[in-house]
Order: C-alpha cells, then structure tokens, then sequence
C-alpha cells in the first residue's frame, strides 16, 4: 500500500528515533525489575530463563499477524495505543505490589502482556521508520536506531539496578511511566499529517503465504534469517540470563546484575558506532559481515567457557554484545532494503521472529542447562553449537535449488 508522511523535515527522523530511545529507557527499567523481581522469587535460573521466554513467545506467535496489520493500519495511532497500553501495564505493577501481591505468576502475567505489545511495536516501529526515511539513508537510520537502542540497553539495566537498590520499585516505575507520555506525544506529533493508501485488497492470510513464499525463493534473505535466528540462541539468549547468571555464578547484588547488562550495552555501542563509520554500501551489501559479528560473539562465549571469572565474564559481556548488536544491525537493514514496499511490516515481524524466536529458545534452554549442569560445560556446549550451526546453514542454504531476486543484498 502507499503511505507518507507530509511537512517531513531532515531532522524528522532523528526527532523519531530519540523519542524510541527514551522508551526503550523506561520499557528497559520495567524488563530490569520483573527479571529481577522472578530471580527473587525463586532463586532459579530456569525460572528466569522462561521469564525471558514468556516475554518472547508473543513475538513467535503474533509477529506475522501483527506485521501484515502494521501495513494496513496508521501505525502512529496503533503506536499511541500500545504506548498507553504500558503505561497501564506499569500501573497494574505498581498495585500488586502497594497490596503484596507479587508472585511468580503475577510476575509471568505481566512480562507475558509486555511481550505482546513488543510483538505489535516491532513491526509497526519499522513502518513508521521507513515512512520518514529515504531508502538511501534508511541504513544510517537503521544503524542509529540501533545506537539509540544499545544505549538505552545500557541505561536501562544499569539505571534500574541502581534505582531499585537505592529508591525502590515505585519510584523505578513512575519514571517508565513519565519517559511512556513522552513518547506518545512525539507520536501524536509526527502522526499528525500521516496519509494511508489504498488497503490490500488481499485477505491478511493471503498476504502471509505470499510473503512465506518471498522469503523461502530468496536465498540471501533466506540465509540472513537462519543467521539471525543462530544469533538469537547463542548470543541474544546469553544476554538474557546474564544478570542471573551475576546473582548466581558470583552472588551479586542487583547493581551487580546491572554492571553485566550495562557492559553488553557498551559494546553494542561500541558495534553501532563502527557501522556508522563505514559507508553505506558496506552495511548493506556484505552479508558476509554477519559470520564476522558472529564469530566475535562465539568468542565472547569462548571467555565465558574458560572459566568463572568476574573481570573476565565483564569482557565477555561486552564482546557478546558487540557481535549480537552488528549482526542484528545489517540482517534488520538487509532484508528491509530486500524487501518490496507492501512487506515492510511483514518483513520486519519475520526478521523479529527469527531473532527473538531464538532469544527465547536460547534463554529457556540455556537456562535449564545451567540450573541441571555446572556453568562452564554448558558455555562450551553454547561454543561448539554455534560453530557448528553457522556450517549447516551455510550449507542448507548452498543446497537449495532457488535463488534470490534481484533485489536482494549480495551474497557471501
């Protein structure tokens, strides 16, 4: 379908994309307080892990439902409802716990609800930016909002670590809920003088099977997202525990917690600002980039495998971010750049459903390994799996008999 945006200025975009980094700040906050609130609870990595999966699974089940709306709809006023919706989310929080109410049940209720508003925001968040963005500089965007995104993944944790230990929950939730106002008016702003073309006349299952079929005759997309999935186990889903793995490794504190989660959000900085030096050709037309970034993140892994070590896994935590943070960067901006105009939405909630599918697979099964098996096995179980991974699909991919369109990014 055809949409625009008018009286879009240069700056536009930039407005956009620093009004995402300052929610990302408060959703982060209330991610940091529900993982630690189930840690808490129960003391247990498997627990924890499912916490992360519960978030996870909305993304898997409802993302390509949710992508093929975000390209029928006005996705400023879907954004503004899903933003409100939090806000609502962080108030319910914020009762259970003035009653003492707060189990483990309550704590998956929640994180459950916060992942199917992260399944709609994904896709309709992608829209949104490609409508204010030129297809030329749609990378630099991309590898900005990433920016925006390592940084508050910094913020976030460390900001919620230290104001839970210092301030409490309360005062913890009231500012999520503050930076969530901001960003709706920012939305409703730029929303303003938003136009929606003329619908799909196509049924929304119709527009899934022909996206499905896009996606399994194109080989580069094909091989970005099998990556991306890998990426999303091994890397994205170590992430996941690693504030537990702080608590119960080396019997940290939250501030403790917040110092890994913090560390891996420096070098996702670190990583988006290496992108953004180099041209734009470069981010986009070298899919071979992604085995580099995943090869940083395996020996983040390698670190970890060596043994328990505070300083050592602080600087495992911050290679694992940095090769996590490059490839979701090119895979997002490739297959959006492959993409044909009518499947941005759809496009994005595939590429979601490959990387957060395998964060969730790889929280939840990392987590039950390392409450049943001792930690330095089960990170170089983690090593040697990725290895291995990354040779089968690059051979699955070699084998198929399709090829991509050409609109695809080049091929390794």
């Amino acid at each position: 379908m055809s949409r625009k945006s008018t009286r879009i200025s240069k700056y536009t975009p930039y407005n956009y994309v620093f009004s995402v980094f300052t929610t990302l700040i408060g959703v982060g906050i209330v991610r940091f307080a529900l993982v630690w609130l189930a840690w808490t609870q129960t003391h247990s990595y498997a627990w924890t892990g499912t916490i992360s999966t519960i978030q996870l699974v909305p993304t898997i089940v409802l993302g390509l439902f949710f992508g093929t709306l975000s390209d029928r709809i006005n996705p400023y006023r879907a954004q503004i409802f899903n933003m409100i919706t939090v806000i609502l989310l962080i108030i319910s929080l914020i009762i259970f716990l003035k009653i003492d109410f707060i189990n483990i049940y309550v704590v998956c209720f929640h994180i459950a609800l916060l992942g199917i508003i992260a399944a709609a925001y994904i896709p309709l968040h992608i829209v949104i930016l490609r409508t204010i963005t030129s297809k030329d500089s749609f990378p630099k965007m991309v590898t900005l909002d990433m920016l925006g995104f390592s940084t508050a993944t910094i913020i976030g944790p460390a900001l919620g670590g230290y104001v839970l230990a210092t301030f409490g929950f309360y005062f913890a939730f009231g500012f999520a809920i503050i930076l969530g106002i901001h960003s709706i008016v920012v939305l409703w702003l730029l929303g303003k003088d938003f136009t929606l073309g003329t619908p799909s006349e196509s049924g929304i299952f119709r527009d899934i099977k022909n996206l499905l079929n896009f996606v399994s005759n194109n080989k580069s997309v094909l091989k970005i997202l099998l990556l991306s999935a890998i990426r999303g186990t091994l890397l994205s889903g170590m992430v996941q525990l690693l504030p537990v793995i702080a608590g119960g490794l080396f019997a940290k504190d939250a501030d403790g917690a917040g110092v890994l989660m913090a560390t891996s959000g420096v070098g996702a900085i670190m990583s988006t600002i290496v992108l953004l030096m180099l041209p734009d050709s470069s981010l986009i037309k070298k899919v071979s980039g992604l085995y580099t970034f995943l090869m940083i993140g395996l020996f983040a892994l390698f670190i970890m495998a060596s043994g328990p070590s505070w300083p050592g896994f602080i600087v495992a935590s911050a290679i694992l971010g940095f090769g996590a943070t490059g490839e979701s960067v090119v895979s997002q901006a490739a297959t959006q750049l492959a993409s044909p105009p009518d499947m941005q939405g759809k496009m994005a909630s595939v590429w979601s459903i490959s990387t957060i599918g395998g964060t969730a697979a790889g929280a939840f099964l990392f987590g039950l390994a390392l409450d049943s098996f001792p930690a330095t096995k089960v990170f170089v179980f983690a090593l040697f799996t990725g290895v291995a991974a990354i040779m089968a699909c690059g051979y699955f991919v070699r084998a198929r008999p399709t090829s991509g369109g050409t609109n695809s990014p080049e091929s390794p």
